[in-house]
């Protein structure tokens, strides 16, 4: 019975902290940030990772494309043949980077707290 009961309490555990962590993550992403010069670093942050993560899932998208060209090459006994999973770290990489860069260039947040910072009088 011991073990029964600590195996539910794990999985407990582990759903409650699963929970916790995506309402966390959540609450990050759908966080409104009205205070440009304190919340800016947390909009250019969540900015910049959406974007890395969807262009990198343009380059994993074209991956299993090509996979799937070669599969239908395959099938039909051509024997022409893509390449689609090498350099994939690399292509990943500046996939993400890239698209962390440009997530953080489009933050109309970041104009707007330059502007207010630039427009600061010293007390």
């Amino acid at each position: 019975m011991n073990d029964g009961a600590e195996k539910a309490a794990n999985t407990v555990q582990k759903i409650t902290f699963a929970e916790r962590m995506w309402n966390k993550g959540k609450d990050f992403a759908n966080k409104v940030y009205s205070t440009p010069i304190q919340t800016t670093a947390q909009a250019a942050i969540t900015g910049g990772i959406a974007s890395g993560v969807e262009m990198m899932s343009f380059s994993v998208l074209d991956d299993i494309i090509g996979q799937v060209y070669n599969t239908a090459q395959w099938i039909s006994g051509n024997p022409h043949r893509m390449h689609p999973w090498e350099n994939m770290f690399e292509r990943y990489a500046t996939s993400f980077l890239g698209g962390g860069v440009a997530g953080l260039m489009a933050i109309p947040k970041l104009k707007d707290a330059a502007k207010q910072i630039h427009e600061m009088t010293p007390d």
